[in-house]
């Protein structure tokens, strides 16, 4: 942001910012949410198969998530670590004083952001639980959507997306104390190549020590697909935190083992999560996505078996080269996917591609694919911070959640500040919202340093190298 070197007001800005957001009121009774997922987590490929339910006769209608989720959980190496986490800052006066009773409140609702905390955090975590299927849209099939599927011959786009990121967690999970912990999840923004999901480590470190359990996301599938540009409606997005949540879900209820079925890192987190103190945060094309999942939250895109084979026919009749970014990308994970098609070549020269419905039902058992429902009820969400968000096409009708949104008054990406927009959009966009919306610009700040990952300026002096910080 303004300077790495010296990262106080940064720091502390956006964890005060996301403190107030998450921490807000709302007038909303309780719901209780249930999974997103159509089949359970299933080992990953190169891990021993364990028994696994049957994917149901009719693929439309998939069963729910039922049983531990499988998946792999491993310490990040230290050479690995982002930068920052572990470098301790001064400490400095809090700028509020408990003594003014016009701001005591805001210091006795959320931790105060100067203390150390009274947590122990874990060591940082990766997980990969599985995967997804998700139909990312771009922002011209969210405007004119008819127009647009007609183009495809009615086939929305489609991408096969791993749930997996890095987690932290107080160590005092382990205590059987029955307490539960509230739950923060992360989503990066648009930056192919980054290891963006851990750029944001050193605001999921300091909550961990206030006693969050803290998730990041790992959208990079998404980013590095040309089909939507890089799902530029957020919809792909959207549905990739729904479904992280579903399987946080499903860890708090049943547990997690490895491919072997023993208990996994996460098992720990068994009864610990909880979900009616949840909050999420969202950087540039994330921020917009936190916008989108609010959203979605309510009234959902599910997709289903038949989904999965159209797009799956689609890229086998294509007959283009799997590359590392292209519309079918990800394919060459899935040999077994590719397996189930057949082509033939019309006289025109065009490709036509049969699907397997067996084999690839067998194909999606295997390699855990998970598909969207598109009726289950919504998470109830106590906040959702916007952080130097994007905006291809206006969201409107956000209620019942308290939100925040922040942007930098030197962004070179996000020059329109389009934060400004979402924040103008919603704050009344319904009658009698009770719940509370921020809006902060922040002086100095420019667009990629709020990630530690994302480490070239997008402001630039005159003669200064892309990489000196300021």
């Amino acid at each position: 942001m303004m300077q790495w070197m010296n990262p106080r007001a940064s720091r502390a800005c956006l964890f005060g910012a996301l403190l107030a957001a998450v921490t807000a009121c709302d007038d909303r009774g309780p719901e209780e949410p249930t999974s997103t997922f159509g089949t359970a987590a299933n080992q990953l490929a190169q891990q021993p198969e364990i028994a696994q339910p049957n994917v149901a006769a009719n693929p439309t209608e998939q069963p729910p998530a039922t049983g531990p989720v499988v998946g792999t959980v491993a310490p990040v190496p230290a050479a690995q670590l982002p930068e920052l986490i572990d470098k301790p800052l001064p400490v400095v006066p809090p700028v509020l004083s408990a003594a003014d009773t016009a701001t005591a409140r805001f210091l006795s609702v959320a931790p105060d952001t100067f203390d150390t905390g009274k947590y122990k955090s874990s060591l940082l975590f990766t997980y990969e639980v599985g995967r997804v299927f998700v139909q990312p849209a771009d922002s011209m099939e969210a405007k004119d959507p008819e127009y647009e599927l007609a183009k495809r011959k009615g086939i929305p786009f489609g991408l096969i997306a791993p749930i997996r990121g890095s987690i932290r967690y107080p160590e005092e999970v382990v205590k059987g104390d029955g307490a539960k912990y509230p739950l923060i999840v992360f989503l990066h923004g648009q930056h192919n190549g980054d290891v963006s999901h851990l750029g944001y480590d050193y605001l999921g470190k300091d909550l961990v020590t206030q006693g969050y359990v803290v998730v990041s996301i790992d959208a990079d599938t998404i980013n590095m697909s040309m089909q939507t540009g890089m799902d530029g409606a957020n919809r792909g997005r959207a549905q990739l935190m729904l479904a992280t949540l579903d399987k946080l879900r499903q860890v708090n209820e049943t547990g997690q083992v490895d491919g072997y079925g023993n208990p996994g890192i996460l098992n720990v987190l068994k009864g610990k999560l909880d979900f009616d103190r949840l909050g999420i945060m969202g950087h540039s094309r994330g921020g917009m996505a936190i916008g989108t999942t609010l959203l979605q939250n309510v009234a959902r895109k599910g997709t289903t078996f038949t989904d999965l084979k159209n797009y799956v026919a689609e890229a086998r009749a294509s007959l283009i080269n799997f590359s590392y970014t292209g519309y079918f990308h990800e394919m060459v994970n899935y040999p077994d996917i590719f397996a189930a098609t057949t082509t033939t070549t019309n006289a025109d020269g065009k490709a036509t591609a049969t699907v397997d419905e067996a084999k690839l039902q067998a194909a999606a058992k295997k390699y855990g694919i998970g598909f969207v429902a598109g009726d289950a009820p919504p998470y109830k969400f106590k906040g959702a911070f916007l952080l130097a968000p994007t905006q291809t096409l206006p969201l409107m009708g956000i209620s019942d959640v308290p939100f925040a949104t922040l942007v930098g008054s030197c962004d070179g990406d996000v020059q329109s500040l389009s934060g400004l927009a979402f924040f103008d959009r919603n704050r009344y966009s319904v009658d009698k919202d009770p719940s509370s919306h921020y809006q902060l610009w922040m002086r100095g700040a420019n667009h990629n340093f709020f990630s530690t990952e994302w480490r070239e300026r997008d402001t630039l002096r005159s003669g200064a190298p892309r990489t000196t910080y300021y």
